[in-house]
Formats: structure tokens, sequence, C-alpha cells
């Protein structure tokens, strides 16, 4: 079986551009309150917020299936699923609770238009954390989030 390949077709990056930047602006964006230790007590401070440092989106996963197109009457193949991971870093330790919340309650969206012929919904999957020492830390949290990518029907 051959892969026959039209030269004259070329693929539309818009859909994993649009992805990156949602999720690059999104956490960009916000600002994440501070934790400091007293006494080894923890407390958040949250008129001290800080923006990440630096943010790494990129895509890790992707699951196929085969579909039937109704337009061509063909064989496809449809995603059935798209992970994207984030890694952020913070100058200091922060707290997350805020930021994840408002994940949890409404996924980040990317709205059908002219160009784009599917909404797509980014919902946290998980999250690893790495915290610094409590004190003389070097650096700050460090966090992973994975997404999925959720592409409505067309």
């Amino acid at each position: 079986m051959t892969n026959q390949v039209n030269a004259a077709v070329e693929l539309d990056p818009s859909i994993s551009d649009r992805i990156h930047n949602a999720l690059k602006t999104f956490i960009g964006d916000q600002r994440y309150p501070t934790i400091i230790y007293s006494n080894g007590l923890r407390k958040t401070r949250s008129n001290d917020a800080v923006k990440a440092k630096t943010i790494l989106v990129r895509p890790q996963q992707s699951g196929f299936q085969e579909a039937r197109s109704r337009r061509c009457g063909g064989r496809l193949q449809e995603r059935t699923a798209w992970i994207w991971v984030a890694i952020v870093h913070f100058d200091r330790q922060v707290s997350l609770d805020g930021f994840e919340e408002l994940l949890m309650r409404q996924p980040i969206q990317i709205q059908r238009d002219d160009e784009l012929d599917q909404q797509i919904d980014l919902s946290l999957q998980d999250v690893v954390y790495e915290h610094p020492p409590e004190k003389q830390s070097s650096h700050g949290t460090r966090v992973t989030y994975r997404f999925s990518a959720d592409l409505s029907p067309l």
C-alpha cells in the first residue's frame, strides 16, 4: 500500500499555532501569589504576586482512529486525543491554587472563526510540581501541566 501525496497540498499549522499561543498567553497573563515560610509555617502572599519567568509549550502525544468522512466518501483518520504540555518556571515559590481552580471551572476555549472550523477546548489533565527548599532557594517553583486539546466535530 502506498501513501499518495499531492505536492500542491500544504498542511495548515494554524490549529497547532493557536493551541500553543492560547496556552502560552493564558499562563503568561496570570499573576501568581508568592509563598513564604516562617518558623516552618507556610503563608501565601496575594499582595506579592508574580508572573511566570519562562513558559515552554509543546505537543506531547496524539491518538488517531479510522473515521468515515461524509464529505468525500473515503476512509480517513481523525485525531482522538491530543495532549499538550506547558512547563512553567518561576523565580520564587508560588501558589498555583487559584490558577488551577480557574482551569477546573472552565477549560481554555479557542472559538471557531473564518479560519478555524472547529472549537478547541483545552482541559487540564494533570500537574507535576517541583518546589524549591523552604530556605535559601536558588530557584522558584517549576510546574508541568498536561492539557487535553478537544476539537469539536466539523
